[in-house]
């Protein structure tokens, strides 16, 4: 990032089901930053909660939790904002959760005061599925985002994301990374290959549960990771490993430290999720070509092309963007009508086959002069299997109004 002039602001927000963390960074910055609490500028997570008082006025994050045995009969207290909204989304903890999340933001007047000015904002999130897409869909529509300043992600592109931006001695061989909680032990190993010209990272992942009472006994605990940690360093080498949880930061680590060995790099931290979506988000916009780009199953690996005429001449339009996580791929284009109902869906460019995968039949098509209609066509895929395409009426002008009509249709990827 050297050199780079780019003052783009970006946000990351770490979001599972009971607390957040925010950071915030610009290329020209050493590395990304994390809001603190006000009561204690050493937190750096915010409890997702809500105290609405009797009176309607709300306490959110640390204040609620605070002030919550104070308040006893006078309140409604509410918790695992996320975790419920997921469960339920016409539950009260959805708007809960957006108004903690909107708070969240202010915080951004530190490194951007005109809070007028677009940023980038990227959610990263344990797991991704289908009901985390919709509530996050709901949320940046709620954010007032526009779709290119926006991204969601899974832990493991964001630690992906994190140490792809490092010095590469950490990533030149494996890296690994482990998350302890209170009840569960998640680890990831980041894996590089050379596929063709293509440097490809991918990360998988694997969570192990133990008893709670392991988690407040340092002897028993320590033997428990150290276990974990080598059945996960097994295979090739590992040059280097990431610790994530308070547990960690106490000094009761002595077969962990026997377990991980001296011949590699060891950090401790909490903030690598947050920071590695900033810095994703920032790559993508600045990095014309990464050095090596991540792999998982939910990116867009088909090709899916739209052939049309263009002034006689035969061009193929994409459908879904190359490489990207297939909820984040959206296309639209605007295409002058050239006289025909059937559209051709390729699954190339049209150099290696002959004859096209689909045949779209725009049936009921209004009666319109060649070059009398604008078609607005929207792609999108629905799952990494299923691709939507929406061809709507644009009309013409003043010289055609719109039909108003809109055919959707459904194909494999």
């Amino acid at each position: 990032m050297e050199g780079n002039k780019d003052r783009q602001l970006y946000i990351g927000i770490d979001l599972n089901a009971a607390r957040a963390v925010i950071s915030f960074y610009r290329s020209d910055m050493a590395e990304p930053k994390e809001a603190a609490s006000v009561a204690d500028s050493s937190r750096q997570e915010f409890p997702l909660a809500v105290l609405r008082m009797n009176n309607g006025k709300y306490y959110y994050g640390e204040e609620a939790v605070h002030f919550r045995p104070e308040t006893e009969g006078e309140a409604v207290f509410r918790d695992n904002l996320f975790a419920i909204a997921l469960l339920d989304p016409e539950s009260p903890e959805k708007e809960d959760l957006f108004r903690l999340i909107r708070r969240l933001l202010y915080f951004r007047k530190h490194y951007e005061k005109d809070r007028e000015i677009p940023y980038d904002l990227t959610i990263t999130v344990p797991e991704i599925s289908a009901d985390v897409i919709l509530l996050m869909e709901d949320l940046r529509k709620n954010l007032e985002i526009e779709r290119e300043h926006f991204r969601i992600t899974d832990y493991r592109e964001s630690f992906f994301d994190y140490i792809s931006m490092q010095d590469r001695s950490i990533w030149k061989q494996d890296t690994c990374l482990f998350v302890l909680s209170s009840d569960y032990l998640t680890s990831m190993r980041a894996h590089r290959s050379i596929s063709g010209s293509d440097r490809i990272m991918e990360v998988v992942s694997d969570r192990v549960p133990f008893a709670p009472e392991i988690y407040e006994d340092d002897a028993a605990l320590d033997q428990f990771v150290a276990e974990q940690i080598k059945g996960a360093l097994a295979g090739n080498p590992v040059s280097g490993v990431y610790l994530i949880g308070e547990r960690f930061e106490g000094d009761w680590r002595h077969a962990v430290m026997d377990a991980i060995g001296t011949n590699k790099r060891i950090f401790i931290g909490n903030h690598i999720f947050s920071r590695g979506a900033c810095y994703g988000a920032c790559r993508m916009r600045t990095v014309a070509r990464p050095q090596v780009r991540y792999e998982c199953e939910y990116r867009i690996r088909s090709k899916r092309f739209l052939r049309v005429l263009d002034h006689q001449k035969t061009i193929y339009i994409p459908l879904v963007t190359p490489h990207a996580n297939w909820f984040e791929s959206f296309v639209s284009y605007r295409l002058l009508y050239n006289g025909t109902q059937h559209f051709e869906i390729w699954e190339d460019d049209g150099n290696n086959t002959r004859e096209p995968f689909a045949v779209l039949d725009l049936s009921d098509f209004p009666k319109r002069p060649e070059k009398g209609m604008y078609l607005d066509v929207t792609s999108y895929p629905l799952s990494e299997k299923k691709l939507c395409i929406e061809i709507a009426d644009g009309g013409f002008g003043a010289f055609y109004e719109s039909s108003m009509k809109t055919w959707r249709f459904e194909i494999d990827l």
